[in-house]
This record gives structure tokens, sequence and C-alpha cells, in this order.
């Protein structure tokens, strides 16, 4: 399945940095939206990535926005685990 996505991409002269590049942005938008809303479901398919792959051919961001939103990703993340812990403690003390 993701073979034939990968090889489309490929054909189509998508290069692997533009894959990453949609992967980071995709994966801050989605922690964004899951830390505001508190309600959605995590990525599990590659094609989440096919629109902004295809948002990202229009725009050209500099090389230090990248390293920003990596960053930007990685403190996304650590929040989010850190409440999605904080809901599991609440869970298991609610069932004991």
């Amino acid at each position: 399945m993701y073979e034939k996505l990968a090889r489309e991409w490929q054909q189509r002269g998508i290069s692997v940095e533009a894959v990453e590049h949609a992967i980071l942005l995709g994966v801050a938008r989605k922690y964004a939206a899951l830390l505001n809303n508190a309600a959605g479901a995590p990525i599990t398919a590659l094609d989440y990535f096919t629109g902004v792959l295809e948002e990202l051919a229009d725009a050209a961001p500099q090389a230090t926005y990248w390293n920003y939103l990596a960053q930007k990703v990685h403190t996304l993340e650590a929040e989010y685990r850190k409440r999605q812990s904080a809901v599991l403690t609440v869970a298991a003390e609610e069932t004991k």
C-alpha cells in the first residue's frame, strides 16, 4: 500500500526532502489540533501527507523554518504525551 504511494511520489519527481518536510508540517499541524481541540485521531496513514505535499509544491520555506518546525514538533509532542499521561492517570484512578 505505502510502496505504491511512495512510487507514485517518486514518479512525480517529489524528493525525499519534500516528503520529510510534508511529514514534519503535517505532524506539527496534527499535534496543534489535538492539543487545541483535545479531540481527534492520530495520523494512521501515509496518504495523510499527500495534501501537504501538494501545498508545499507551491511554497518554498527556507531551511531555517524547517529547523524551527522540527524543534516545535518536539515541543508539541512532549506536551501531547504529558497530557495523555495525565488523562490515563486520572482514568486509572477513577477505576480504583
